[in-house]
């Protein structure tokens, strides 16, 4: 009897994105799963080539060792603050258990040593349980018609 071997975050590889190719490969369900997004789907699948060319957007998916991807990481690299701003981290519900924060975190520390990792978050209870620290609230104006 063969046994199931148990999918483990860390067996994972972040593979940087750079054409519109492997982007469009990205599955839509990854984007989908994550609740609290403030842009269209769509909309990203068609602007991916801009975003891919701005150096400043970091895209990576995550890899299983059959080349399928499993997950999709998207950060801004901000210089002057030196922080890194996290926009998504999507993984698969067969790969979301155990430290899969902690190893994002520790991979995104390869991009700025010593930077501020900053997300926005409507739950953040996973992100203070690895140490994030809730700030000053964000205000922000919506496009809306003013009079």
């Amino acid at each position: 009897m063969e046994t199931e071997t148990k999918k483990k975050f860390e067996d994972l590889e972040f593979v940087r994105v750079t054409q519109p190719l492997l982007f469009h490969n990205i599955p839509k369900q990854l984007f989908e799963q994550v609740k609290d997004r403030s842009f269209d789907i769509d909309r990203l699948y068609r602007l991916s080539e801009r975003l891919l060319s701005d150096p400043t957007q970091l895209f990576y998916v995550l890899i299983d060792e059959d080349k399928k991807i499993k997950g999709v990481f998207w950060a801004g690299a901000n210089v002057l603050e030196n922080a890194i701003d996290i926009v998504l981290l999507s993984i698969d519900k067969e790969y979301q258990f155990g430290d899969a924060l902690k190893q994002t975190l520790k991979f995104v520390n390869t991009f700025q040593k010593n930077a501020t990792i900053r997300i926005l978050a409507a739950r953040t209870a996973a992100y203070e349980k690895a140490g994030f620290k809730k700030t000053k609230t964000m205000v922000e104006f919506q496009n809306m018609e003013i009079e």
